[in-house]
């Protein structure tokens, strides 16, 4: 087997110094032509007007002089054709044509594209099926031996190479073959390979004339020599040798097949490959070869039990990242034309060897060679992103699949090899660990080292220095944090606090370093101060319990906003926003407040730490923020504030009527008077301070914490928990009583909001408002008098003819007193609203009281109603509706 192994690699060499040859001299008969063009008059042939004669030839001019049309493009791809001492008279005509060809013309009818395309590709389909049918015939006859029809194949084969080389060579094809989709030499050639291809395998597989080894080796030689042919054929033979070489391994079976050989031969094939697409930038073979090492990759993972699988993929998974990611990296990439396809590639590879190596490090139990391997991934992608500054997306695919495989990792096994007699004697033990962890901690220790340390020493030679810092300061507290999770399962450890401390405080370090002018970056000094901060609420994480984890990572935004403040880094904002986001997630829909202790003491218990100081830590941070830009996160910050205050009061409240349970399922009257209340006047206060100080997301939060209140008004105090027809005890006392509560104090706030929308213009809203706190009004008018009449219990009780007489007299009284109101403010709005309470106070008295009341109160009623009625005349024609004077009326008929 080594000896076979010995014979590819020697014919691997051979074949590329005979393609480093043909390039050479390539290259040489390139720059010939190219001084040749230089050297020759150059001129755009010119356009015939639309009304004039024919236009002459392109050879010819007014001078009479012959002019050669130049086609870089069309000459570059032609040269290679070309054998260095020969020189075709009519090249300059073949060259013209071919340029004139090499880019297709949308026009191009369909009769021409199947006469001239399609019909060569169905031609050279046909023509591979021909041979096979030719064979299967013949040995259906019986006309041949196995030996003859190897032979006779083998034959056909090279005959057919032959020819599309020697079609490839005619001076006659020269121009033909630049036709877009006509490509006749390669096709040919591709027929000659598959026959090859067959023939090889069939002479193994049913005949049996060539063992297991001898045939892998001519496969392999045929594929790699399609490979190399693809450099002057074109892509297609690139494609079919490319398939051929990952399938040759899966055509022969042996009966100790060894993996040696199978990545060995799967190195040398990947990297002929890639030899050609760097050649010829043919980037869509790299994603083919990328395909296929992935899938041997996987199939070694999962399905080969052998030895020698764990040292050969820990080798072949880094080279192969190494091979796909350095061989895009030409010199000048940055400008290069095919950049997206170069980055396509490296980005497919990074993220495909990346999961291989994850799930690599997951099918072992102590893999220690698997992590060995993740780590030279790792190194790779990140010695990647330092020489071509342009691949920060790389770089950061690399590290988020690397931290992914640390996080699913879970060690199974003791420490492996070495290691464990070091571990007995406690050497390698740190305190607080789990034996079974010990391996896998320390594992993580070094990686987050290598990130901290590698990215921290590239930030004076790198173009972001914000990203390198963001990895190396954001690397290690995840892995801190994943280490903490699985060796104390989330409980408080002073000890993992003061780990996280120590982080924390050199990252604070290497942050006011960055303020030197070799690494000097404010995105450096922002990302190190962020993840010095981060570390530092991480250690309080892990000291602390309850909502102290909101409490910290809100300080954390205080913290932010001072460093912003100083920076101004945009990166800042957005780790602010994030950080806002969950914690006002956290604390809207929180389940674990039910196993707060936050005793029974009112209003100074633990609500204050784990909603108040949120909320005033994001407004703090939402005022800094503004100072140097007012944007989305200035107004998120703004909202979780007033949302975290909003339910902080509430809670409160809640809090205090349930005597300190929070979680009571009961909601009396009195409590839901006072929620009412609160969120009108907080919502008042939103909308005001919005309006005043021109922040739209206070006047927005206003207006919704606004119809919240008066929705929950409606429902709960007027619709379903109405005193008037729950039995509800409101109090004894007159006016001090959860009526006043429950509807008058609302109905200052809607009568307020009626009036400032007013002044503002909004006489929509003021009207709505204005007959909310009219009803309001009258509700609480009408409930009152109940109570005088009835005491604490509204419902039940006996209504008197000196109560029905009040209610009248009084919503009259209400009328009136709107009425005349409306005169001082001049507001026909209000005169109406006076007119619609008066009217149904008249109502009243017409429809009940004429039926229900006798004797004296009957006729005081209907003699109060009528004065009121006269006087409400007076009144118009006073001053509503004045006579005009004489002077005004000419013709008063």
């Amino acid at each position: 087997m080594e000896l076979w192994v010995l014979l590819l690699t020697v014919g691997f060499i051979s074949g590329y110094l005979i393609l480093a040859g043909r390039i050479t001299a390539l290259k040489r008969e390139v720059a010939a032509l190219t001084s040749s063009q230089q050297t020759s008059t150059v001129a755009a042939p010119e356009q015939s007007e639309p009304e004039g004669p024919a236009p002459e030839p392109a050879s010819e001019t007014t001078e009479g002089t012959p002019v050669e049309e130049e086609v870089p493009s069309a000459r570059g791809a032609q040269s290679w054709d070309q054998p260095e001492d020969e020189e075709p008279a009519d090249t300059a005509s073949q060259d013209s044509i071919a340029a004139q060809v090499t880019h297709e013309d949308p026009s191009v009818s369909l009769e021409q594209k199947i006469g001239t395309r399609w019909i060569v590709w169905l031609g050279g389909l046909m023509f591979a099926l021909g041979g096979i049918f030719l064979v299967r015939y013949a040995v259906n006859e019986g006309y041949f031996g196995p030996g003859a029809r190897i032979f006779m194949a083998s034959l056909l084969s090279v005959g057919l190479l032959a020819l599309g080389e020697k079609l490839r060579r005619a001076p006659s094809l020269k121009a033909i073959a630049n036709l877009p989709g006509v490509a006749i030499p390669p096709i040919i050639t591709a027929v000659g390979i598959i026959i090859a291809f067959a023939t090889a395998y069939a002479s193994y597989a049913l005949y049996g004339m060539l063992g297991p080894e001898a045939v892998f080796l001519l496969l392999a030689v045929i594929s790699i020599g399609s490979v190399l042919l693809a450099a002057v054929h074109g892509p297609i033979l690139g494609g079919l040798g490319l398939i051929g070489s990952y399938a040759t391994p899966a055509l022969v079976s042996s009966d100790e097949p060894s993996v040696i050989v199978l990545f060995t031969y799967l190195t040398f094939v990947t990297l002929a490959v890639l030899a050609l697409v760097r050649l010829r930038a043919w980037w869509y073979i790299g994603l083919m070869a990328v395909a296929g090492s992935a899938i041997w990759s996987l199939i070694a993972i999962f399905f080969v039990g052998h030895p020698d699988n764990l040292v050969m993929l820990s080798l072949y998974l880094p080279l192969m990242t190494a091979a796909f990611v350095f061989t895009p990296l030409t010199p000048g990439i940055e400008e290069a034309d095919d950049l997206p396809w170069r980055r396509i590639l490296i980005g497919t590879a990074v993220a495909t060897f990346g999961v291989l190596s994850l799930l690599f490090v997951h099918s072992e139990e102590n893999a220690t060679l698997a992590l060995i391997s993740l780590a030279a991934y790792g190194a790779i992608g990140a010695v990647a992103a330092f020489r071509v500054q342009m691949l920060d997306r790389e770089l950061l695919i690399s590290v988020g699949l690397i931290v992914l495989t640390l996080l699913l990792w879970v060690p199974i096994g003791a420490i492996p090899f070495e290691l464990s007699d070091a571990a007995s004697r406690g050497a390698l033990s740190p305190p607080g660990i789990p034996s079974e962890l010990q391996f896998y901690t320390w594992v993580l220790a070094l990686f987050a080292v290598a990130y901290a340390g590698g990215g921290y020493w590239a930030l004076p030679k790198v173009g972001n220095k914000g990203l390198w810092a963001s990895v190396s300061g954001t690397v290690p507290i995840v892995l801190l944090a994943v280490v903490y999770w699985r060796s104390t399962a989330m409980e408080t450890s002073m000890a993992w606090g003061l780990v996280a401390g120590l982080v924390a405080g050199l990252l604070a370090y290497a942050a006011s370093t960055c303020r030197s002018e070799a690494r000097g970056s404010d995105g450096a000094v922002g990302a190190y101060a962020t993840a010095a901060l981060a570390a530092l609420s991480l250690g309080l994480a892990m000291v602390l319990r309850d909502a102290w984890l909101t409490a910290s990572l809100s300080l954390l935004l205080v913290g932010i906003a001072w460093i912003n403040a100083s920076l101004a880094l945009p990166l800042l904002r957005w780790v602010a926003l994030v950080i806002a986001g969950v914690v006002t997630l956290r604390l809207t829909f929180n389940p674990a407040l039910m196993s707060y202790d936050i005793s029974t003491t009112p209003i100074f218990n633990f609500l204050i730490y784990a909603y108040a100081l949120p909320a005033a830590a994001m407004a703090v941070t939402a005022t800094w923020m503004r100072r140097h830009k007012d944007d989305l996160v200035v107004q998120c910050l703004e909202a979780g504030a007033a949302l975290l205050f909003t339910l902080f009061v509430s809670l409160e409240i809640h809090h205090w009527i349930s005597g300190g349970d929070l979680f009571s399922e009961t909601y009396e009257f009195g409590e839901r008077a006072i929620q009412t209340l609160t969120w009108l006047a907080l919502s008042y206060f939103y909308y005001r301070l919005g309006q005043r100080h021109g922040r739209s997301v206070l006047t927005y939060a206003g207006e919704i914490l606004r119809w919240l209140g008066l929705a929950h008004l409606l429902l709960a105090q007027l619709l379903f928990g109405n005193p008037l027809f729950v039995p509800t005890f409101v109090g004894d006392l007159f006016f001090f009583n959860l009526l006043t509560l429950a509807y008058l104090a609302p109905a200052l706030f809607t009568g307020l909001y009626s009036i400032t929308a007013k002044e503002r213009g909004d006489r929509q809203t003021s009207l709505w408002f204005g007959g909310a706190t009219l009803g309001l009004l009258l509700t609480f008018a009408t409930l009152q008098i109940r109570q005088a009449f009835q005491g604490g219990m509204l419902p039940g009780g006996t209504t008197s003819d000196m109560e029905w007489y009040v209610y009248s007299i009084v919503w009259l009284l209400i009328g009136l007193g709107i009425f005349v109101l409306s005169f001082y403010r001049g507001g026909r709005d209000l005169r109406l609203a006076g007119m619609v309470v008066i009217t149904l106070a008249t109502s009243k008295g017409f429809l009940f009281d004429m039926a229900a009341l006798t004797g004296f109160l009957r006729a005081i009623s209907f003699i109060g109603f009528g004065g009121a009625l006269i006087g409400i005349g007076l009144l118009y024609q006073r001053f509503v509706f004045p006579p005009r004077s004489i002077g005004d009326t000419e013709d008063i008929e």
